[in-house]
Parts: structure tokens; C-alpha cells; sequence
């Protein structure tokens, strides 16, 4: 899922756990993300993953989301600026 206002990049634990993605890997932190649900949700813990959008491989930080999603990974509008894939959001 592309949101081009989203500030960062977010992954549900649920996707981490059907891709065997030891949960040793995943970091602590503690931030709020505004947006989910209409309400504030605080984030408990952060990954870095290599990711692979076409010819572009990347490492890609993201938040982690202990809560029911519509999606598997949400990437943002940074990511996306910084490698230029949707032409609009980096002008």
C-alpha cells in the first residue's frame, strides 16, 4: 500500500510472523502514530529489512503495529520521495 502523506514506514507484527521473521530482530522503542483508526496508537518496537521494490533493493526502517491492519506493509511518502518511484511526490 502506497500513502504518499504518511511519514513513516509501518509493518503489522501479524506479516512479520506469516514471513518467519524472528521477533528477536524487532527493537523497542516507544513512539505514537496519529492516523491509525482516526486515533493516536503508540508503537512498541521498530525493524530494519532489506526491501525490494523492482531494481530498487533498500534497507527500509519501519514501525512495527501490534494492532489489526487493512494492510501487511504501509510505505511512506519518504521512502518513496527518496527513491523517486511516484513521480508526483518528490517535486
Amino acid at each position: 500500500l502506497i500513502d504518499t502523506s504518511t511519514s513513516v514506514n509501518l509493518i503489522s507484527l501479524s506479516t512479520l510472523q506469516a514471513v518467519g521473521i524472528s521477533k528477536s530482530k524487532i527493537q523497542g522503542c516507544l513512539m505514537e502514530v496519529i492516523g491509525l483508526g482516526g486515533r493516536g496508537k503508540y508503537i512498541a518496537s521498530h525493524i530494519q529489512l532489506w526491501l525490494k521494490v523492482g531494481p530498487i533493493a533498500s534497507l527500509a526502517h519501519f514501525h512495527v503495529v501490534k494492532i489489526e491492519v487493512s494492510f501487511h506493509i504501509l510505505l511512506g511518502g519518504l521512502w518513496l520521495r527518496k527513491h523517486r518511484l511516484v513521480p508526483f511526490t518528490y517535486h
